[in-house]
């Protein structure tokens, strides 16, 4: 019998929050897997951890104070669940719908994997819009989320990953643990995945998309519509880029470290230059 937990932070987006329960409890899973849902409300105001509970009354419902944001929010569902003991563990972002059968192709990707990769541990859902079907969230092939995965029919290697769908399997948190406390909200997924990388296991993106997910709009610290002062106080904030996190993320994982903390700031301070010299230079 597989066990796996599935790992979900909210703050004030119930319906999103529910819509992205109901397609998870839609899954038809195997009759050898049984699935747990940890569920961190941090300090809602909409009743979303209520409306969870009338819902889905055997969800785990954990509350928070509104500050642990999603790397917060997401290492107290973990610490939650590692109390028992499960196979795999599910990260699911709580604005995002999974497609149908998404755990049970995770899950044949893992196996099939593994055949050929002894080192793989962790699976990736891709996302894409629900309107557009375009790509917005997944693996990537590069540590600072530039040029990400394009799902294909069959599992691809990847290097970075973001947090929306993604599958662990238990020998990797026996040797990584949980996120890492430093980083409250951004970096916190795709540091877990390079840490993981540096301690031997493989990521691998799962083929076609298994959920969809709008892409955030443009970040107000990068915004080129917004004053200076905002952008830099929307810069240091949880859902920014504060730079003190991505100094330790750049120091942790690469040795251009210097240049990443200027790209930061480039972006930040010079927002319409930055993407002029994008246009110029054919990136994304």
């Amino acid at each position: 019998m597989l066990r796996i937990a599935a790992l979900i932070t909210c703050h004030n987006r119930r319906h999103k929050t529910l819509a992205c329960l109901g397609s998870l409890f839609c899954e038809e899973l195997p009759g050898n897997l049984t699935l747990q849902v940890y569920l961190v409300d941090d300090g809602s105001t909409d009743g979303t951890g209520k409306a969870v509970k009338r819902r889905f009354p055997d969800i785990i419902v954990l509350q928070g104070n509104g500050s642990l944001y999603w790397g917060g929010g997401m290492r107290l569902a973990w610490s939650e669940a590692m109390k028992e003991e499960y196979d795999f563990y599910l990260w699911l972002n709580d604005d995002t719908t999974l497609g149908t059968n998404a755990i049970t192709t995770l899950l044949a990707t893992y196996t099939e994997v593994k055949k050929i990769d002894k080192s793989c541990g962790i699976i990736i859902g891709s996302t894409c819009d629900p309107e557009t079907k375009k790509i917005t969230y997944g693996g990537y092939k590069d540590i600072n989320g530039v040029s990400i995965v394009i799902p294909t029919d069959y599992p691809q290697p990847c290097i970075g990953m973001n947090g929306n769908i993604v599958l662990v399997n238990k020998a990797v948190f026996d040797v990584i643990g949980n996120l890492s406390p430093e980083f409250q909200h951004t970096s916190a997924d795709y540091d877990y995945g390079l840490r993981a990388r540096q301690r031997g296991f493989s990521l691998w993106v799962a083929p076609g998309y298994q959920g969809y997910c709008k892409k955030n709009s443009c970040a107000t610290w990068c915004d080129p519509n917004q004053p200076f002062i905002v952008r830099w106080k929307a810069l240091h904030e949880p859902k920014g880029q504060p730079p003190r996190e991505k100094l330790l993320y750049a120091r942790r994982h690469s040795s251009c470290w210097p240049l990443i903390l200027l790209k930061l700031y480039g972006k930040a301070l010079f927002p319409r230059q930055w993407e002029s010299i994008k246009r110029i230079l054919g990136r994304t």
